[in-house]
């Protein structure tokens, strides 16, 4: 029979000889639970400096000063939601100027190059972030925000990131009040026993 057919495998369903079981047709099944998507923020520095009240007053007399307001808010914001955040500066204008990262407080700050604004580094790094990462684009832009949405990324106007930002400094408010609140009473319970 070897001879004309080959040497006897055993086949799926068969009983495995060395522990006297039968083996299972069917594969088992593993459950790995889906790994957490790492979600990125890109904004459009000076299209929301321009679009907030506080910020746009600041930058009349002082832009430095609004983008450092700006970065503030952004870095308070970053403390409180588990994602990446990216502000895109334009300095484009500026010349022989070379792409500047640069890391502050969890958040990431970009200055773009000569000759690249703000929104052609966001509609670059979108393309290539959107295959592996949410990608949440803040802006007003018109033109931007079809190109952002066309990428399958999610978009926040300005004015909607502004609402979100007071809505999460709000909810650190009440925290914040909740703890010492917490604190006064518990350090006023061993206030009476003196």
């Amino acid at each position: 029979f070897e001879r004309t057919y080959g040497k006897v495998k055993p086949r799926i369903g068969d009983w495995d000889q060395s522990t006297k079981h039968h083996k299972s047709t069917e594969k088992e099944y593993v459950y790995k639970p889906k790994e957490k998507e790492e979600t990125y923020i890109l904004i459009d520095a000076y299209n929301v400096i321009f679009s907030w009240k506080e910020l746009s007053d600041i930058a009349e007399t002082d832009i430095q000063a609004a983008r450092d307001r700006l970065v503030e808010i952004v870095s308070h914001y970053r403390s409180s939601v588990d994602m990446q955040i990216i502000v895109v500066f334009d300095a484009y204008k500026v010349e022989n100027h070379k792409r500047e990262v640069i890391k502050y407080q969890g958040i990431s700050i970009v200055y773009t190059k000569q000759a690249e604004t703000a929104d052609q580094y966001i509609e670059k790094t979108v393309s290539d972030m959107a295959k592996k990462y949410k990608v949440i684009v803040v802006t007003s832009d018109a033109t931007e925000q079809i190109i952002i949405q066309s990428k399958g990324c999610i978009l926040i106007s300005s004015r909607e990131f502004e609402l979100e930002v007071k809505n999460v400094e709000k909810e650190i408010s009440e925290k914040l009040s909740n703890i010492s609140s917490k604190e006064k009473s518990y350090i006023s319970d061993y206030m009476k026993d003196i």
